[in-house]
Order: structure tokens, then sequence, then C-alpha cells
């Protein structure tokens, strides 16, 4: 996660700043996480995971206080090696992760530092049949060659996640995030950071930002009127539209990427009250996202969102719904509020659709797709509490009442239930 502005010393690390250590405790949760979810057979001897890291750095930090801290490259190896290690307990075989690890960056004093730390760590990056290469190059320019090589061996189908912590917003884009799912489909994720209050900083109808934001593929969104609403607010109203701006921004760029599921966050930062980023994480695969998203709610590290909290976040609207939107910090409060509102929405929506019968994976995959800050366990707690208060009928893949209404299988039927109790 490299700052352009990091001077490289091998014997002086930069400071890293701590939002920038929270993403990185989310990243190790989840590299975790994941590798688990991918790996539930005690049979199973290996896993194949490509990372590529379009913005690697010089793999070493400190904190604020001097402590040494891993930059992504050395934390993506430890943390695998990590997770090898838990798995190789609960199974009697020998259990590997394999794949690709690739680091990106333009600068040569990132790059030097890199190797440093690598021998130091004992990692070989050197010998021809290494998995791990170093590229010095910016992410843009390289994309095209890795996309390349993966179209020119189809025999390869490893899972492919792209950490694309860029310190701006001009050096991965929707253009790239497109090439990437389009490319890989399924396979790929991507965790992206984009620098959203940087961009509205700097909103105007000057030519040169709006070469800017048509170069990030945004001018669809942050349109003149946007941008002069904006500019024209007073200091209370400019917030919220900052807020509006920001999930303009979010919801574009998913609905631009090709990616079927995401986790949408933001990152306040402590030094500027206007520097906010964008946190993103986008897939096609429904258990990387729901993975994801539990990794948020358990870590709690610093996330926010402006939002509501049922099945439609995308549908709040900072500026005219201001008493219904609330800062989502993923703490208890907000999870009994995320348990109101989907008990509601749940049941909201089974009553407009009273012939529907849905799994409970396809019901999942319906709901989750409009980026609702629940995942997987809170659906079935709502739906658990719906049955145990006889709205809904939770129905065995073989048509039996399920007895046990917090175990709901993903081949589950829901449906309303013929008692249930209209409010007028």
């Amino acid at each position: 996660m490299a700052k352009t502005e990091y001077d490289w010393d091998i014997h002086n690390p930069p400071i890293i700043k701590p939002h920038s250590i929270s993403k990185h405790e989310t990243l190790k949760e989840y590299l975790i996480r994941f590798a688990k979810a991918l790996s539930p057979s005690p049979a199973q001897e290996r896993l194949n995971i490509d990372i590529i890291d379009g913005f690697s750095g010089g793999g070493l930090y400190q904190t604020e206080s001097g402590e040494l801290h891993l930059g992504s490259p050395l934390l993506i190896l430890e943390t695998l090696k990590e997770a090898e290690a838990i798995l190789n307990c609960e199974r009697e075989k020998d259990f590997k992760i394999v794949g690709k690890r690739i680091f990106i960056d333009p600068s040569p004093e990132a790059n030097q530092q890199l190797r440093y730390y690598l021998d130091q760590f004992g990692y070989d990056y050197k010998t021809h049949n290494s998995n791990i290469q170093i590229i010095q190059n910016d992410f843009k320019s390289v994309l095209p060659s890795i996309l390349q090589k993966y179209t020119a061996n189809k025999q390869q189908r490893n899972k492919v996640i792209f950490l694309l912590d860029q310190y701006g917003y001009k050096h991965a884009t929707i253009t790239e995030i497109q090439q990437i799912f389009s490319t890989l489909g399924s396979r790929a994720e991507i965790i992206l950071t984009f620098a959203t209050d940087k961009l509205i900083n700097f909103l105007s109808m000057d030519e040169r930002i709006q070469k800017v934001i048509k170069s990030v593929r945004l001018e669809h969104v942050l349109t003149q009127e946007v941008i002069e609403e904006f500019r024209d607010a007073s200091a209370t109203y400019r917030k919220i539209h900052r807020i509006a701006i920001q999930y303009l921004i979010a919801r574009d760029i998913i609905m631009q990427s090709g990616a079927r599921w995401s986790n949408v966050l933001f990152i306040r930062s402590r030094e500027s009250a206007n520097g906010a980023y964008l946190y993103l994480h986008l897939s096609n695969n429904f258990r990387a996202r729901d993975e994801m998203n539990s990794v948020i709610w358990e870590t709690k590290n610093g996330f926010v969102q402006d939002a509501g909290s049922g099945t439609k976040m995308f549908e709040y609207d900072p500026i005219n719904d201001v008493q219904s939107g609330f800062e989502f910090e993923f703490n208890c409060k907000d999870e009994e509020a995320v348990h109101q509102t989907l008990i509601e929405d749940l049941l909201k929506y089974l009553r407009n659709n009273t012939t529907l019968q849905k799994t409970f994976s396809s019901l999942l995959e319906e709901q989750i797709g409009t980026s609702t800050p629940a995942g997987r366990n809170h659906f079935a707690k709502a739906l658990a509490e719906l049955k145990d208060s006889q709205e809904i009928n939770i129905l065995t893949p073989k048509g039996r009442s399920r007895k046990e209404s917090t175990n709901i299988d993903n081949e589950d039927i829901i449906k309303l239930s013929k008692q249930t109790r209209f409010y007028f």
C-alpha cells in the first residue's frame, strides 16, 4: 500500500497511519477465513490462490509509536503461512497453499527495500521456480500482460485476489476493474481503496478537473448539477452532500465493475475531516462476499457506512433521508438495528410476493446483491424469528417443516405462512 510521498529507507521505514493498519488487519483476517472456507475437506491437500498486490510498497513500515509493522507483501506471505499451519493442524495429510504472489510498484527504492526484507524473512524471489515476482512498473501498465497470461493458460483455474490499495483514485479505475472481471469472471476478487474525498475536495467545472473525472469514468455521476449543488451548499449541508457524493461514486463503481456482490465501507481519517477513503470488496462469488462481511463485523476496524441498515442500503438518500440514515459502525447497537430492519424488510418482501417460494440461498443472493451491511448469519437470525412468530414457514428440501429455526440450510424453502398476521 504505497504512498507517492513515502521515502523508502531500509534503516528507517516510513510511518504507517492507523487507518492503514486497520486495512491490514482486515486483510489478514480475510485471508485466513478465505483459506478455511475454500479448504473444507480434510482430504484436500492443496489450495491454489494467486494474489496480486498492485501497490505493494517497500514491505515494512513503522507505527507512530515506532513499532515495526509488516507491509502488504510480507503480511500476505506471513498470513498464508499462518493459514497453512492452522489447516495442517486439522488434518492428517500435508496441506499446502500455493500460487503466484505478484508485487507491483514503480518505485526502485520501494522494490529495493522489499527485496531486502524478503531476504530477511527467508522468502525466495530470485530462483526461476519461485512463486514470488516483483515487478517495477505501475499497475495500469502491467495489468494487460498479467491478464494475458491467464487467458493463455486456460487450464489454470486458480482463485485470484487483486489488492488495489492505491493512495489516490487515478491508478486503479473502473477500466482496470472491468478488465479483471471480464477476463477472470468468478475467479477474481478485488479489494480496492479509492480516495473519494481527495476527488471531492477538488470538484469543479474546471477543464483540468473534468478531464480527471472522465479519466476515472465518473462523469455520469459527477455531473455539473451535482458539483454545483455541492459547491453552493452551506457548511451544514455540504457534509450531507459529501456523503451523498461518496455513495454516488461507490454505487457507480459497483454498477460498472462487472461484480455481482460487494462490501462497501468508508475509512474516516483521523488527520482530516474530509479525508475519507472508499474501501470496496468486489467479487462474483457469494461465499467470498459473506466471508469478508463476517470479518468486517468481527474486527470492527474503524470502518463506517453512512447508510440504512436493511436490505436496500443504496436506496438510502443522504440528502433527503437525514433522519432515517446514520453512521453505521458495525457495533452491537448497529447489529440490533440490522436485525430489526431485516425482519421488517423480509416480511414486507414476502407479503408483496405471497405465492413466492424461494430457497434460502436464492433469497440471500437476491437480497445481498443490493449491498446490505447484513450477512448470511443476520438473514438466518431474522428468518428464524419470523418463523418462531409464525409469520413464515421454513421447509427442508423434502418439504418438512424445519424444527430448529436457527439451523437454516441453503436449500431450505422460505415461504409466507398462511396464518401470517397483517397490520393496518
